[in-house]
Order: C-alpha cells, then structure tokens, then sequence
C-alpha cells in the first residue's frame, strides 16, 4: 500500500522512473513494521479496516522476543527442568 501511494505522490504511474522507484522502494524497506503501521495509517484511511488485525499481527511477532523467552527462560535453568529430562 505504502509502494502504490509513494507512487502516485512521486508521479511514478505518469512517468515511470526507475531510479525514483528504486529509492520509493528503499526508503519503505528501511521501516520496521511498527513504522510502516503508522506511515500507512497517516497516509490512507482504508488501514482503518485491517488495522487492529494489523497491530494484534505486530503483538504476536513481538511476542516471543518481549515476554515469552523472558517469562520461560528461568525454567530452562531449574531443577525442575534437569529432574525430567
């Protein structure tokens, strides 16, 4: 969504160029998820309809680096986990 407005704001479906699209394509790819959520929403409003599946998408993939390991690491180390394996 965010390659298709970058184009239209560049001109690019005028007149195509391929360096412009080359850095259209760059500059979006730089962006974590989080970043391109809120650059689309700033930019479209049809993200109003896919943005909570959007952002419980973001939740789950930060999930296992932002709680999980932290929550499970301390059984890794246990007695409890050395005693049943």
């Amino acid at each position: 969504m965010l390659l298709l407005v970058g184009a239209v704001e560049d001109g690019l479906l005028i007149e195509p160029n391929p360096e412009r699209a080359s850095d259209l394509v760059g500059r979006i790819d730089r962006h974590t998820l989080g970043q391109l959520i809120k650059k689309l929403n700033s930019k479209t409003q049809s993200l109003d309809q896919i943005e909570s599946l959007l952002s419980s998408a973001l939740e789950e993939r930060n999930r296992p680096l932002h709680s999980f390991y932290r929550q499970h690491n301390f059984r890794r180390n246990t007695d409890e986990v050395e005693r049943s394996c």
